[in-house]
């Protein structure tokens, strides 16, 4: 889903065109099963001529808006890749990295406050992950990825590394014993043990075992005489 958004934007953006509304409700996924972006009605072109929304102007949802956003600052195709890490940390986590009860608090800790790792909420979650995310939130645009393509790469990079460490396991990894089977398996032995025993008793060699049922026994004396009952 986060892949396939993010080529998209790559798409949008080598169009000259910044969405500045990327969340959960404008990432539609088709009857083909491709997600698609939709709602570009906040979009922004940084090439047009003129500008219907000036410096100081917060446009986007707040809880998806990147640092410059809540600052009213100018934003450029950077701002898409923060809104779209904040959409795949609550596609991980089933929340938002940032939470407050008033906006202007939202605000406040968008822009000074760190989000939280996801595996450290979620120990089932790969901490590799954390490093294409964590790039994505980065306060400062400078830090984070500057393109769409370049998160792409990474993305892909993930995904192939992934997927070859779940098969390198499954490939190598050793099957636990079902429940009881090391139990079993003793019992079995013991039970070997007592009908296939040797024992030395006054020079004599006693061999004990059971067929069709049956207990039978031959004791062999010193001098190799042997006896069945």
């Amino acid at each position: 889903m986060i892949l396939q958004a993010a080529l998209g934007l790559a798409e949008a953006h080598d169009q000259g065109v910044i969405h500045r509304d990327i969340k959960p409700a404008n990432l539609i996924l088709s009857d083909a099963g491709l997600i698609k972006i939709a709602d570009f009605g906040l979009a922004y072109m940084p090439e047009a001529a003129t500008r219907l929304t000036g410096q100081g102007v917060l446009m986007g949802t707040p809880r998806y808006m990147s640092p410059e956003q809540c600052r009213g600052d100018p934003v450029d195709r950077r701002t898409d890749i923060y809104s779209l890490g904040v959409t795949f940390y609550e596609v991980l986590t089933g929340k938002v990295p940032f939470q407050a009860e008033s906006p202007m608090a939202l605000l406040r800790e968008i822009v000074e406050v760190e989000p939280v790792p996801v595996h450290e909420i979620s120990a089932e979650l790969d901490p590799e992950v954390w490093i294409v995310l964590h790039r994505m939130l980065a306060k400062k645009p400078a830090e984070r990825y500057p393109d769409a393509h370049q998160l792409v790469t990474d993305l892909k990079g993930y995904l192939v590394s992934h997927v070859h460490s779940r098969l390198g396991a499954a490939r190598h990894g050793v099957r636990k014993p079902a429940a009881g089977t090391a139990c079993r398996r003793r019992d079995q032995e013991s039970r070997g043990a007592r009908s296939d025993r040797q024992g030395r008793r006054g020079g004599q060699i006693r061999r004990a075992w059971t067929h069709g049922g049956c207990r039978l026994s031959a004791t062999a004396g010193p001098d190799g005489a042997r006896r069945r009952r």
